[in-house]
């Protein structure tokens, strides 16, 4: 329930505090004291489309809170799916501000505004001009003609289950190949990938030699003159330069004769001797390397097309070695499942077909219970309507078979209203006056109490063209309502707000060249006035059938 709402620079509040509680809480006040204002806040908390206009004159922003306590598991579960707690205490805040940005929290965490959407169906059912929430939605409708027979609910929990059941056997089904020539084509394309990978005969040290190999190939030329003209300076030099293994030889021949003088140089002569050795082993390496360097006609061609062997195979199995191999062992892991895969197939099929039957059977007993429901819907909320000034209202369930049965059943539905003779039935959605609206709704509410999830419904507009001993019998069910709901509503008529558990008047003070709106909580005595006051005028004739109203309910 709502238990606590705060206003703050919003439309001509500066600042309000409102605690609400359990039961009937009615709101009264002169004609245009602003108790609109505390509906439109609670609106725009539960998620309805904000403006900056409604921020109050010479303030940037307009804040917004409200405090719900919550039992609903439901409401609870859905909080913490979200990662917004699980208390039983749910704090929602909107601030407005005059360029037009919107922070929206739920229990101090950042939401989207259409979150508040969400939460608020959850929570709050509002009623009057424009305003509607939860019985306005289809799929909410057939919940509410469900929970009127718990065998209803019973035979949809079932129907969900095996409409689960289904997708899931069907998934698995699809995953076999769905049918027997599917299956074959795509056993029959295994193979033949398989086949391709493995007759290729792949290897990664191949394909690095290949590649190396037409490196060599393409330049052949300069490898074959560069390592050519390096062996010939060391090893046979030119006729205008001595070969440098000469060169080096003559060098250690002049050095050697003066180590007698000079032992000095023995380390010199060492190394020129060792660098002898390795240069003449470097002159047979590049003759080899030269001799090597041959290749038979057209091997170039055949170390291409080699080539695009791999490089068709990976643009076909992912790019790489890795993933080729990778493939070739999910294709034939596969390929064994598909093999084994018929007899599983057939036992599936049979499955499904016997599931079929049983989701058909099921569908038809819940559509007949539907309809039982639909009567006995439409049977009471036509008696109550004498009640609430709606004695020629009309009221039906439109149902609408659906081509397949889905986790709801074999039909979706839709709650017609027709206030006035002649005039035909239409969706709620479509009902213009926001009383009627709001009548239609307390009669719903009253007949579905006990069930409805809901726990705080707010009605404005109710009294809407009405009085007398019809006022007094919407009062009487808003009080019965409010038996299993926390009912907030605003009215003008004395017979409702005599009625509430808890009353509150708005009204307007006037502070230096500033209208500000004004709430208070009244006590007995302070009722016995402000209801004295909604009959017309406060004298002792109207204080004292105050007196009478309160003392009644």
């Amino acid at each position: 329930m709502l238990s606590y709402l705060h206003i703050k620079n919003f439309a001509l509040v500066e600042e309000m505090a409102i605690p609400f509680y359990r039961g009937l809480n009615v709101l009264t006040g002169e004609t245009g004291a602003g108790k609109s204002i505390v509906i439109n806040a609670i609106s725009l908390l539960l998620g309805e489309r904000a403006s900056s206009e409604m921020i109050r004159e010479g303030s940037d922003r307009a804040i917004l809170e409200a405090i719900f306590s919550v039992t609903s598991r439901d409401v609870i579960g859905f909080l913490k799916n979200n990662g917004l707690g699980s208390e039983q205490e749910i704090v929602i805040s909107r601030e407005i501000s005059k360029g037009g940005r919107n922070i929206c929290r739920i229990n101090g965490n950042l939401v989207p505004v259409n979150f508040l959407k969400k939460i608020g169906a959850k929570l709050v059912d509002m009623h009057g001009q424009f305003q509607n929430q939860f019985l306005l939605n289809n799929e909410n409708q057939l919940s509410v003609l469900d929970e009127l027979d718990p065998a209803c609910v019973e035979l949809r929990q079932e129907l969900s289950k095996l409409i689960e059941k289904k997708k899931e056997l069907t998934k698995k089904l699809h995953h076999l190949g769905v049918n027997k020539e599917e299956r074959q084509k795509k056993i029959e394309l295994l193979k033949f990938q398989i086949n391709e990978i493995e007759e290729a005969g792949i290897a990664k040290a191949e394909e690095q030699e290949l590649i190396q190999k037409l490196k060599i190939l393409s330049n052949l030329e300069r490898l074959v003159k560069a390592s050519s003209e390096a062996y010939y300076c060391i090893y046979e030099g030119s006729y205008q330069q001595q070969a440098l293994i000469d060169s080096l030889a003559n060098t250690i021949k002049n050095l050697e004769p003066l180590l007698e003088h000079d032992k000095s140089l023995e380390c010199i002569v060492d190394n020129l001797k060792n660098a002898e050795i390795l240069l003449a082993e470097t002159a047979r390496e590049l003759h080899g390397y030269t001799e090597n360097l041959s290749f038979e006609p057209g091997e170039r061609d055949v170390i291409e097309s080699r080539l695009e062997i791999y490089r068709q195979l990976k643009q076909k199995y992912g790019g790489s070695l890795e993933n080729i191999f990778s493939y070739l062992d999910e294709a034939k892991q596969e390929l064994l499942r598909l093999e084994n895969s018929a007899g599983e197939a057939s036992e599936i099929e049979k499955a499904l077909k016997k599931m079929d039957n049983i989701v058909k059977e099921k569908a038809m007993h819940l559509s007949k219970l539907r309809r039982d429901n639909a009567s006995k819907l439409k049977e009471g909320l036509i008696s109550l309507f004498q009640d609430i000034a709606l004695q020629k209202a009309i009221f039906d369930v439109k149902f609408n078979p659906l081509e397949t049965v889905s986790s709801f059943g074999a039909e979706t539905i839709e709650f017609l209203f027709s206030a006035n003779p002649g005039e035909p039935l239409k969706p709620l959605s479509k009902i213009v006056s926001g009383g009627e609206m709001s009548r239609l709704m307390l009669a719903l509410k009253s007949l579905l109490a006990e069930k409805d999830k809901i726990s705080t419904l707010v009605f404005d507009e109710i009294d809407s063209g009405i009085g007398g001993v019809t006022a007094q019998q919407i009062g009487k069910k808003l009080k019965e309502t409010a038996k299993h709901h926390q009912v907030i509503c605003v009215t003008h008529n004395p017979h409702i707000a005599a009625r509430a558990h808890h009353q509150y008047v708005l009204y307007k003070d006037n502070e230096g060249k500033r209208t500000l709106t004004m709430i208070k909580k009244l006590e007995q005595a302070e009722r016995v006035r402000e209801i004295a006051r909604m009959m017309g005028s406060i004298n002792d004739l109207t204080l004292a059938h105050a007196t009478s109203l309160l003392q009644q309910n």
